[in-house]
C-alpha cells in the first residue's frame, strides 16, 4: 500500500508541476500579446504559448476574456460602414454624370469644330 502511495504522490506531483509549466506559458503569452498589442484571443494564446485551447478554456477562462476587447465593434459599426458605403457610390456616381455630361459637351465642341462648313472668302 506504501508502494501504490509513493506512485501516486508522484504523479499528482508530477501532474501539478507541468499545470504550473502551462500556466507560466500561457502567462507569458498573454503578456507578450499585450506588449505586441495584438488582439487577445483564445486561440492567440494558445498559439503564442504552444497550448491547447481547451486548457486555456478550462484553467484561465476568466483572465483571458477579461483582457479580451469586445467584439461588438464590427457588428455595431456595420450599419456605419454600409451608410458610409452607400454614401460613397451616390458620391461616385453623380462624379460619373458630371464627368459623362462635360465629355458630351467637349465631344459636340470639337464636331462643330471640326465639321464646321468652311466659308470661302
Amino acid at each position: 500500500m506504501s508502494q501504490k502511495l509513493k506512485q501516486t504522490k508522484g504523479i499528482r506531483l508530477a501532474s501539478q508541476m507541468k499545470r504550473k509549466i502551462t500556466l507560466n506559458r500561457a502567462q507569458r503569452a498573454l503578456e507578450e500579446l499585450q506588449k505586441e498589442k495584438k488582439v487577445i484571443s483564445f486561440k492567440a494564446v494558445a498559439k503564442k504559448g504552444g497550448i491547447s485551447t481547451t486548457w486555456l478554456y478550462k484553467n484561465m477562462k476568466n483572465e483571458i476574456m477579461a483582457l479580451r476587447k469586445p467584439r461588438h465593434s464590427s457588428v455595431f459599426d456595420e450599419p456605419d460602414i454600409m451608410e458610409h458605403k452607400k454614401d460613397t457610390v451616390l458620391l461616385l456616381r453623380n462624379q460619373i454624370k458630371e464627368l459623362e455630361k462635360e465629355n458630351t459637351q467637349l465631344k459636340e465642341i470639337l464636331r462643330e469644330f471640326f465639321f464646321a462648313p468652311v466659308s470661302k472668302n
